[in-house]
């Protein structure tokens, strides 16, 4: 929670999570009603971007310290053991799978659109 909450207060930074912690975004984005809710009071949806399964090789340690100190910096103290990169972590997650502002920067976005037809507005939550 910590993380999508670190996204919300800092549109545009280029911020990603370990593997560990995008299967917990996985969870929360599943319960669309309470993710709706907790992105609304923190002030912007966070779109969650997946990518496909990658070597642990690819993983961006440099990206997730940058991660982690924005955290810091918004008032979060991360908890070490969710970040630990695809190799060192004693957390077994489904698939290798992590973000990078390579997919470019994990921000709120406004409200989706319907894409099948632009001219229908959003029904109010």
């Amino acid at each position: 929670m910590a993380f999508i909450a670190t996204c919300a207060a800092n549109p545009g930074t280029p911020l990603a999570p370990s593997p560990v912690v995008d299967v917990g975004w996985h969870s929360a984005v599943l319960h669309t009603r309470l993710y709706r809710e907790l992105c609304t009071r923190l002030g912007g949806f966070v779109d969650h971007y997946p990518e496909p399964p990658k070597d642990p090789s690819g993983f961006r340690s440099d990206v997730i310290e940058f991660t982690l100190d924005t955290m810091r910096a918004t008032g979060y103290e991360p908890d070490l053991e969710l970040w630990a990169g695809p190799v060192e972590s004693t957390i077994t997650v489904a698939a290798q799978t992590w973000h990078s502002p390579a997919c470019g920067p994990i921000q709120p976005m406004p409200t989706p659109q319907c894409l099948s037809e632009p001219d229908v507005k959003p029904r109010p939550a």
